[in-house]
């Protein structure tokens, strides 16, 4: 795109150098390393990198106290094979190590090496992710403190109210005292005026914004919310909330107060940014507008069926439609078999013809994949190349494992999976139809039967065949 080779040097350090750290109780805690994740290995260094997927993602160990500073990922890679040189292995690394590096699949792309975030399956951060690393040595129950009194309770409470994620955040950060009023700008350091913007008569705080604030008030009350002295609103912001997530409060009666909240703060920000003042009731109008329509869009179309075992996870797909008994396609269902304690990990796939000819299964095992779900991709590509091999090129793929279907359909949220995806994306290349689609365990029993049968061989199984009926 023409940029500078300068300007593009700093942003990969910036990219390539990435570490975390959490605040917990307003203290920034630990030191969070994202692993790298493996493709060509040309950018990662053995003894340095955290690359080694063990639980925490580190640099190799070595097998003694000599550590080859020239060695580097390619020499490790046969390429004519793609696959791992046994003999380098035993020669240089641990042999805890080697069963971890020996289950990192090798990428048959020339593309660069990335980041990953190794606590979460899918290999994105998340929040949630970075706390509960952060806590892992951390004894107890996180206990949130506001103003001197236990607000965890109510912070748990956020995340039950039925609302978009969104609005949950923003509760908690009500709760917990994050939003950009001016009180709090003041005491982080901006020098700005403390006094509400809206009614320009008292300093506004949280409180003050989302509940006390006149035209707040007057939102509450045409939104049907009983108002009063010593009902609602009160001085605390805790209690004020509070009214609406206790079952025993008559405020829990106010389905759409998360949205109410919402457009109020909205509705500040229009006049604070803006210098325009909402009526009170366009904010009810809309809030309420608003809830009405994500509630109703949470509701099942009437008359939609839920009686069978099919639920495509593309986009645009309709859940647990049963599958047809007469059909023109292939289908092909697959299912792999994972025990932490096992030598193998088992894979297998039975492909049904349209012609009533009998089913044509494979079942192999190859070595213990990193987790379930790696078993899981690993045996959809092998049975992906079988039926490319059998020149079955109009198929349906059918697995028990929704994740796998949503890596499939959205392929860049999954970037743990980044090798394996480029795989799936070349070999798709390869049908003239292709879906993959989610059916229940129930309809997946002859292929699991299959990949435990594999998984627990003493040695390896690879079999492609028709199978006689019994």
């Amino acid at each position: 795109m023409g940029f500078a080779e300068r300007w593009i040097s700093w942003i990969m350090f910036c990219v390539s150098s990435v570490e975390y750290r959490v605040l917990l109780n307003g203290q920034p805690n630990g030191l969070i390393v994202p692993g790298r994740g493996l493709r060509q290995g040309t950018s990662i260094s053995i003894w340095t990198d955290p690359w080694v997927p063990a639980q925490f993602p580190r640099p190799a160990l070595s097998n003694g106290p000599f550590k080859d500073p020239t060695l580097r990922l390619p020499h490790l890679i046969d390429r004519r094979t793609n696959s791992w040189r046994k003999d380098l292995l035993a020669q240089h690394f641990d042999p805890v190590d080697i069963a971890l590096i020996e289950a990192i699949p090798l990428s048959s792309c020339s593309k660069a090496d990335y980041l990953g975030w190794h606590f979460t399956k899918t290999g994105k951060y998340t929040v949630k992710s970075g706390y509960k690393t952060e806590r892992v040595d951390v004894k107890g129950p996180f206990r949130a403190f506001g103003s001197g009194l236990v607000i965890t309770p109510l912070l748990a409470r956020v995340w039950k109210v039925k609302c978009p994620p969104k609005l949950q955040h923003f509760m908690w950060q009500v709760l917990s005292g994050c939003i950009s009023v001016s009180v709090n700008l003041r005491r982080w350091g901006l020098g700005c005026d403390v006094v509400c913007t809206w009614c320009e008569m008292e300093e506004e705080n949280i409180n003050h914004a989302i509940f006390l604030c006149p035209p707040t008030r007057q939102v509450w009350a045409l939104a049907h919310v009983l108002v009063g002295p010593q009902l609602f609103p009160t001085n605390s912001v805790y209690a004020n909330v509070d009214h609406f997530l206790d079952s025993k409060n008559p405020g829990s009666q106010v389905q759409a107060f998360p949205w109410l909240m919402w457009y109020i703060w909205k509705a500040r920000n229009t006049c604070v940014f803006e210098n325009q003042t909402e009526r009170p009731n366009e904010t009810v109008q809309v809030a309420e507008g608003e809830a009405l329509s994500w509630q109703e869009a949470q509701v099942n179309v009437e008359g939609e069926e839920f009686n069978s075992t099919l639920t495509c996870l593309a986009p645009g797909y309709r859940r647990d439609l049963s599958l047809p008994p007469v059909f023109t396609r292939q289908r092909c269902f697959v299912d792999a078999s994972w025990k932490a304690t096992d030598v193998f990990t088992g894979a297998g796939w039975c492909c049904i013809s349209s012609q009533g000819s009998p089913p044509v299964l494979g079942v192999t095992n190859f070595r213990r994949s990193l987790s379930p779900l790696h078993a899981e991709v690993e045996a959809f590509i092998w049975a992906m190349r079988c039926m490319i091999g059998h020149n079955f090129r109009d198929v349906v793929f059918l697995t028990d494992c929704s994740d796998l279907v949503k890596m499939v359909y959205f392929l860049t949220d999954w970037p743990a999976f980044a090798t394996y995806l480029d795989d799936i994306r070349i070999d798709r290349e390869e049908f003239s139809l292709f879906s993959l689609l989610y059916v229940s365990r129930n309809a997946n029993v002859r292929t699991d039967s299959l990949a435990r049968q594999a998984r627990m061989s003493l040695h390896h199984v690879l079999f492609v065949d028709n199978f006689l009926t019994n």
